[in-house]
Order: C-alpha cells, then structure tokens, then sequence
C-alpha cells in the first residue's frame, strides 16, 4: 500500500505545474512589456496603432510640446514621439470628403510643431513613424528602435488603417507632389525611425494596382470621388451665389442708409431754419407787446372786443 504523502504526490505536482505555469506567464508578459517608456501620439496616428502600443506596455500619451517637455525634466524614462505620414491624413480627408487643402495644412502645422520641439531635444526624444508598425519585422528599422527602446516585435499590426486601398494610393501618390510637405517629411524621417522609402514606394505601387484589379469597385469608388467632388464644387457654387446674393443686399442697405442720411440732413436743416423763424417771430411779438402803440391801442381793441360780443 502506497503512503499518505505518495498519494498526495500527484496532486502536488499538479499544483507545482500550475505554479510554474503562472510564473512562466508572467515572466513571457514581463519580457513583453516596456513599462518605463512614455509614447506621445501626433493626433493623425490610428486608433489601431495606439492600441498596439498600450498592448505593448508604452503609456501613450497625446503629443503636446508642453507634455513632452515636461516629461524630458522629470521622468528619466525613454521618451518617443510617434507622427503619422500625411498620406493617411489625405486618404482620410478623400474619404470623408473634407477640405484637403485645410488637411494638408493641419497636418503641417502638427508636423512643424513636433520638429521645433525635436530640434530642441535631439538627445531625449526618439521619434517613430507610425508605418513601422504595418512593416515587416525584418525592416532594419526594427532593429534600430529595439535598441533604443526595446520595443517587442510582436507589436507589429497587420493592416495600415480604416481607409481603403483606393484612398490611401491616391493619397500616397499625391503626397510627394506637395511641396509644403517635402521638407517636414524628409527631416522626419532623417530624424527618427522609419520603414525603408523602397518599401513604402513598393507598397504604394502594389495598393495601386489592387486597387484598380477590381474595375468595378474602383469605378465605383472613382464615381464617389467625383461625386464628392461635384458636391464641393456646387456648394461652392452655392456660397457665391450667397455671397452675391448678401452683396447686393449690402450695396442696397447702403443706398438706402445714404438717401436716409440726406434726407434727414435736409429734415434738419429745415428744422433749424424753422427754428430760427420761431424766435424771429417770438422776437417781433415781444417788441410788439412791449412798444408803447400796443399799450395806447388797448382800450381800442377792449371797446372792438365787445362790439364783436
């Protein structure tokens, strides 16, 4: 017969197994984790790509030049600004029909606000490219931000973001043709960590053509645009019209206020000029009332008063 404790023993090793199971767990998410290191996100970043990063272990933070200035004096931890390619500023502005022109410039004004902090702080500041995140992680780019953050690999996402292929490569391909961009993007990228340039063109040409394999999703998709398009151009048909509409309705106001404003320039001069005939006339009464005729001639006008009766 088998002892007590020899009974007890496998349930002893089961316990130990799971025991060493948890501690195994916890170590694989330790290793897995960057707790110290604070992420600041430029506003243009995906949700998806923000949430990879929490998943990694970085507190992730909203970019704002004051908060990362603040963290740089008070946190020895490693600090990282993560900023978006325009291309999905743009792509996201065809989509949603807004006003590019007004994306494009956001997107500068952000991107001038990130490189005047990092000018600053070239030492404290790591700066990261949010398409690192969909690359390969075989990108010697990966390798870079290991050693400078140790960032785990498994937070590589594997879409780009909400927009369509469409999208993004009309957006993709338009970007390197603005000019107020071409400067920020390069001294970006010359600045921090990105995915190769070939890679991207590769990309950008690959999404291109997938985009154009499905003709009638892409006639469909092409239909909205111009469709879109139309729509601005006849709102902006629309504004003028009520801008034209508003100015005419200005020039007549002021047509009217100028008559008004003569007219009540002659009504007081007219006034004034009846004024002064009022005292001329009350002068003159009073004269009259005052000289002596008037006083000799009132039993006259008493005895005439009567006769009238």
């Amino acid at each position: 017969m088998k002892s007590s404790t020899e009974r007890a023993s496998p349930d002893g090793h089961s316990a130990q197994n799971r025991a060493r199971s948890r501690a195994v767990s916890a170590s694989r998410a330790a290793e897995h984790r960057v707790p110290h290191a604070l992420m600041f996100v430029m506003a243009d970043v995906a949700p998806a790509c923000k949430e990879a990063l929490q998943a990694a272990g970085f507190d992730v933070m909203p970019f704002r030049s004051d908060a990362v200035a603040d963290a740089i004096a008070s946190v020895e931890a490693p600090c990282a600004v993560m900023w978006s390619d325009p291309t999905n500023c743009l792509a996201s502005a065809i989509e949603e029909g807004a006003a590019i022109p007004e994306a494009i410039e956001g997107w500068r004004a952000r991107a001038d606000e990130i490189l005047t902090l990092l000018r600053k702080n070239r030492r404290n500041i790591t700066l990261v490219e949010s398409d690192l995140l969909t690359a390969s992680h075989t990108d010697p780019a990966w390798e870079v931000l290991r050693k400078r953050l140790d960032i785990p690999q498994h937070v590589v996402l594997s879409q780009s973001g909400p927009q369509s292929a469409l999208s993004r490569a009309i957006a993709r391909l338009a970007v390197p043709q603005i000019d107020s961009l071409r400067d920020l993007l390069e001294e970006l990228r010359a600045s921090g960590v990105s995915p190769l340039t070939e890679e991207n063109t590769s990309a950008t040409l690959a999404a291109a053509a997938e985009a154009f394999e499905g003709p009638r999703s892409s006639q469909d998709e092409m239909a909205l645009l111009r469709e879109q398009v139309q729509i601005q151009i006849a709102e902006a048909h629309r504004a003028e019209e009520t801008i034209a509409s508003l100015r005419d309705q200005l020039n007549r106001l002021t047509e009217d206020n100028l008559r008004l404003t003569a007219t009540q320039t002659e009504l007081e001069a007219q006034n004034a000029k009846l004024m002064r005939d009022v005292e001329g006339l009350t002068t003159m009464l009073s004269m009259v009332y005052a000289s002596t005729s008037w006083r000799v001639t009132a039993p006259l006008r008493g005895v005439k008063r009567l006769v009238s009766k």
